[in-house]
C-alpha cells in the first residue's frame, strides 16, 4: 500500500528524462511513485528572462574578477548567483503545490538558499569537497572557488533535514567536514530494468569469460585494476577478452 505523503523531487534537470545524471534521477522517481501517491516532479530548471538575464550577468562578472584576480579561469558551477536563482525558481513553484516532504538528490545547489518550511531530504553520493579533491587537480582551484563551493555545500546541509548518502566514505565526511547531523546510508540500485524471466545460467571458468569495462576516465574508473585482472585470468590459462568502452587506455599500464 502506498503512502499519502506527497513528495516533491527537486531537480535542476527533468528527472522524467533517462539522460538525466545517466538515468539516476529518473529510476528515483520511479521508485518514488512505487512507493507514494503523489510525487511531484519540480524540475527541470526554467528560469525566465530576467532571472536568467540577472543570473549570468553576476556568473560573467565573477569570471571576469577571477580571471584578474588569479589568473586563470573557473569553470565552477557552484556559485552564489546560480544557487539563488535555482532557490527563488522552486519558491516559486512551491507557492502553487501542496507538498509533505522536499527530495533533493545531489541538489546542494537547488536547495541552499531556499526558503521553506518543508522538510528537506538531501540525498548525494559525495560533497563538494571530496568532490574538487577527486575529480580535479588542487592546484587548479583557487581558495575563492573552494570556499563558495563549501559555502553551499553547507548551506544545503544546514538547510536540509535529514542527509541520505550512498557511501561511508561520503556520509563521514560530511559529519566531519560539514556537520551533518542526521545522516543516513543507502546504496544506489542497478539502475535498470529487471526482467524477471531472465534466467541466469551458471557457466563454468572454462568457458570464454567476457570482461566489460565502461568509462571515459580510464584512471578515476580504475581501469588498471580491471587489466590487472584479465593479465591474471591469462596468465592462469583461462579464456578471456577484455572491451573497453568510453575511453582508449594507456599505451603503459603499469603492472
Amino acid at each position: 500500500m502506498k503512502s499519502n505523503l506527497r513528495i516533491g523531487f527537486i531537480t535542476a534537470l527533468d528527472p522524467e528524462d533517462k539522460r538525466s545524471w545517466s538515468g539516476i534521477y529518473y529510476r528515483m522517481y520511479q521508485a518514488l511513485n512505487e512507493q507514494f501517491e503523489e510525487v511531484n516532479a519540480l524540475g527541470p530548471i526554467r528560469l525566465n528572462l530576467i532571472d536568467t538575464v540577472k543570473m549570468n550577468l553576476s556568473i560573467l562578472l565573477f569570471k571576469v574578477y577571477h580571471l584578474f584576480r588569479y589568473g586563470t579561469k573557473t569553470k565552477s558551477i557552484h556559485l552564489p548567483a546560480r544557487s539563488k536563482a535555482y532557490s527563488r525558481f522552486f519558491e516559486r513553484k512551491l507557492e502553487h503545490l501542496n507538498v509533505d516532504v522536499l527530495f533533493a538528490p545531489v541538489a546542494s545547489l537547488e536547495i541552499a538558499y531556499l526558503k521553506t518550511s518543508i522538510p528537506i531530504c538531501y540525498f548525494s553520493d559525495t560533497t563538494f569537497g571530496q568532490l574538487w579533491s577527486y575529480y580535479h587537480d588542487e592546484k587548479g582551484i583557487s581558495p575563492l572557488v573552494k570556499k563558495l563551493g563549501n559555502r553551499i555545500e553547507q548551506l544545503a546541509i544546514d538547510n536540509s533535514t535529514s542527509q541520505v548518502f550512498s557511501s561511508e566514505w561520503a556520509a563521514q565526511y560530511a559529519v566531519d567536514f560539514y556537520g551533518a547531523n542526521s545522516v543516513f546510508i543507502t546504496q544506489l540500485g542497478a539502475n535498470m530494468d529487471m526482467d524477471n524471466d531472465l534466467s541466469l545460467n551458471s557457466r563454468s571458468l572454462k568457458d570464454q569469460i567476457n570482461l566489460l569495462f565502461i568509462g571515459v576516465d580510464w584512471n578515476r574508473k580504475r581501469g588498471t585494476i580491471v587489466y590487472k585482472t584479465f593479465k591474471s585470468l591469462l596468465d592462469k590459462g583461462y579464456k578471456v577478452s577484455l572491451t573497453v568502452c568510453g575511453c582508449v587506455p594507456p599505451m603503459n599500464i603499469p603492472i
